[in-house]
């Protein structure tokens, strides 16, 4: 079955505009539950692992997808997160597609799990795709 990227495509180019833009000074405040590196456990063939790190600019996240023989880095983007502090949202846009990743922290904090919608736009025929990753802090 297709998954219908429509709303996802809308959403992606809404979160652009939104990202783009002055962060506010709520957005600049990441709280510190996300602030760290995380890692996939166990690897499932999506994302290994991630940083999410303040900046004067708002917060950003950088990922490493599960590529062979070894990871390799998606780069570093904004990150965008909501007024309760428990799900956030990143766009990734390559030259063969674009990923929205939603990204939601556990109550306790110990969890993060990555939900990857890929809508692929180089024409390849290959179908979208969901992908969840969870992963854990690393201390």
């Amino acid at each position: 079955m297709k998954l219908s990227f429509q709303p996802f495509l809308a959403a992606a180019v809404a979160a652009t505009a939104v990202l783009g833009s002055a962060p506010s000074s709520a957005q600049a405040a990441i709280p510190a539950p996300w602030v760290g590196a995380w890692y996939a456990k166990p690897l499932t063939g999506g994302i290994a692992d991630l940083v999410i790190r303040r900046s004067g600019g708002g917060p950003l996240l950088s990922v490493d997808g599960q590529c062979e023989p070894t990871a390799c880095a998606w780069g570093t983007v904004s990150l965008s997160y909501s007024p309760d502090g428990m799900e956030a949202n990143a766009i990734y846009r390559t030259s063969f597609a674009i990923r929205q990743l939603q990204l939601t922290l556990s109550p306790n904090g110990e969890e993060l799990t990555v939900v990857d919608l890929t809508h692929f736009t180089d024409g390849s025929g290959r179908p979208d795709y969901t992908h969840t990753d969870t992963l854990f802090p690393i201390r």
